[in-house]
């Protein structure tokens, strides 16, 4: 038998071998829910850029779930209470998203 020492990130609970790789893990903190369920938001569509005129095409949608996965948040978009996408953390959302 051997006895096994591991590190674990409160907010994530990855394991790791030095105390030191756990506490930077931490320090990354946590996420704010940016859009409760139910918040109607404008979802971007394809592709375009305000800046060179091609204006990208926005569905109206709103947020079907919200969950807290460690360290991100993760939200699920629908229309009408059906499926369309997960989002992965609050980048993702603000880069596809306006909260109407």
């Amino acid at each position: 038998m051997r006895k096994l020492i591991k590190y674990e990130c409160e907010i994530c609970k990855e394991l790791f071998d030095l105390e030191q790789e756990a506490i930077k893990c931490e320090k990354r903190g946590k996420e704010e829910i940016l859009a409760p369920i139910g918040e109607k938001i404008l979802y971007k569509n394809g592709w375009g850029n305000w800046s060179d005129g091609t204006k990208p095409n926005y569905i109206e949608m709103e947020i079907i779930d919200v969950e807290v996965c460690g360290h991100y948040i993760k939200y699920e978009i629908g229309l009408d209470g059906c499926f369309y996408e997960s989002l992965f953390g609050n980048e993702e959302f603000n880069d596809k998203c306006k909260i109407i």
